[in-house]
């Protein structure tokens, strides 16, 4: 079972939700092969410039070195994995797993393991104004 820490979030339309809830929620379901086409776009709207090079990982920004945090985390993601994805309707959002895609994609792997659910799924999780 995968666990972040405490008060780690996945948010989405200005509503933030509790991952550990999402991994309970998850941890039966049954990955699926996803193609890496439908989840490219993500990488392309969580850049984070620096000067002289560019990471793609909120997470990184308050590193000492971003650059080389993300580059670490990218190399030790575990693809055996499932990532986590929302599906939207006419968009995929990734919950858990941005830096598994980002490893699939630089192996020039067109399909990755895929966990699905929709919104109705992680309102359970959704965390309340007050507690943020």
């Amino acid at each position: 079972m995968i666990y972040q820490e405490p008060k780690s979030y996945f948010s989405d339309n200005d509503r933030e939700y509790d991952l550990n809830k999402i991994f309970n929620f998850t941890q039966n379901l049954i990955p699926i092969k996803m193609s890496t086409n439908k989840l490219k776009w993500i990488l392309e709207h969580t850049l984070i410039t620096l000067p002289n090079e560019e990471i793609t990982c909120n997470s990184c920004q308050n590193e000492a070195n971003p650059s080389l945090f993300h580059k670490k985390r990218v190399e030790q993601s575990d693809l055996n994995v499932p990532i986590i994805v929302l599906n939207e309707g006419t968009k995929f959002t990734i919950v858990d797993g941005l830096h598994r895609l980002e490893k699939t994609l630089l192996k020039k792997e067109s399909n990755i393991f895929a966990i699905i659910i929709k919104q109705i799924d992680i309102d359970i999780a959704e965390v309340p104004t007050v507690l943020k």
